[in-house]
């Protein structure tokens, strides 16, 4: 155990960037320490003249984002809601943020140990959280009881080693989408007095439930349709070329009649080949641009992310 401290603590000077402060140098006399101190806040006061003097406002607050708790709930949802939470958070001005399981892939094994023994004990969690050396954790549910979806965050101080703040919502049980449209109200409850970064909007982008609702298709199949219409059309484009000859072969055998007599049945063969030519190339055609249609319809409904393979690693694991 002692080793997985240890290990923590090591990966707190890699991982999680240390606070803002300053250092006070010591005055040679009481005059000239209160000139300096006059100077500096004269010189803050100029260079950030909207500032909060409070520094306890301006620090760096750290985070640690906890493995959630789960009852009931898809593990591709899961990862997805996690992964949310995580990237939300990180929205947050002047926080800077480390998940369980971003540690866990820095840990030895032994201290891995260690980690995955604490999930459910608030003061292991608490000590894990202080060896890491932030300032709040964050811990989280998901769970279904009965029809309906449960998602809870609680913020734990870890100088009161006490939960602060918490979120609690109830939901009517979807494909997990419900719990992405609360996750940007969650992390304003727990964090209201911290503005978010410049360029950031809060909440998670309708584009992050693709991954909980995958196009049901997998590419092979739109593969095979773009190859079947271009074998089709491909096709067609022989089936004209050999319209094209046998017309003019058809042709030519009746010019020469004119002059001298020609077989009838070479005529009669030659023509033949033409028109089944002709056919030929405009039920290939029809066919290939029929199949090219019902690929392109079928582009939408593709998974070309792969993320059906994310949810079937989900559920091996």
């Amino acid at each position: 155990m002692a080793l997985a401290w240890m290990t923590l603590v090591g990966i707190l000077a890699l991982a999680v960037p240390a606070a803002d402060g300053k250092v006070n140098t010591p005055a040679a006399t009481e005059a000239k320490a209160e000139a300096e101190a006059e100077a500096e806040a004269e010189a803050e006061a100029n260079a950030n003249p909207t500032d909060d003097v409070d520094t306890n406002k301006r620090r760096l607050i750290r985070v640690a984002l906890n493995d959630f708790a789960v009852e009931g709930v898809d593990p591709t949802v899961v990862r997805v809601v996690q992964d949310s939470v995580l990237f939300e958070l990180r929205k947050l001005e002047r926080v800077s943020v480390i998940s369980f399981e971003e540690v866990r892939q820095m840990l030895d094994l032994e201290a891995e140990k260690s980690l995955m023994g604490c999930e459910s004990s608030d003061s292991c969690l608490a000590q894990l959280a202080d060896a890491l050396g932030v300032d709040y954790l964050v811990t989280g549910t998901l769970a279904r009881v009965g029809s309906n979806h449960v998602l809870g965050l609680r913020l734990l101080d870890q100088q009161s080693a006490s939960a602060t703040l918490s979120f609690n919502k109830v939901m009517p049980a979807g494909s997990g989408e419900e719990f992405l449209a609360e996750i940007g109200p969650a992390v304003e409850t727990l964090f209201p007095d911290i503005p978010l970064r410049g360029g950031t909007t809060r909440g998670i982008a309708p584009e992050v439930a693709r991954r909980l609702s995958p196009p049901p298709l997998s590419p092979a199949v739109f593969a095979v349709g773009v190859g079947t219409t271009g074998v089709l059309l491909a096709g067609a484009g022989i089936a004209a070329a050999a319209q094209v000859f046998f017309q003019g072969q058809y042709k030519e055998i009746l010019g020469r009649a004119q002059n001298r007599q020609e077989s009838g049945a070479s005529l009669v063969q030659t023509g033949e080949l033409a028109l089944t030519s002709e056919v030929a190339a405009w039920a290939l055609l029809g066919s290939g641009v029929a199949v090219g249609v019902v690929s392109a319809v079928l582009i939408p409904l593709t998974d070309f992310e792969g993320l059906n393979d994310d949810r079937r690693d989900d559920l091996s694991e």
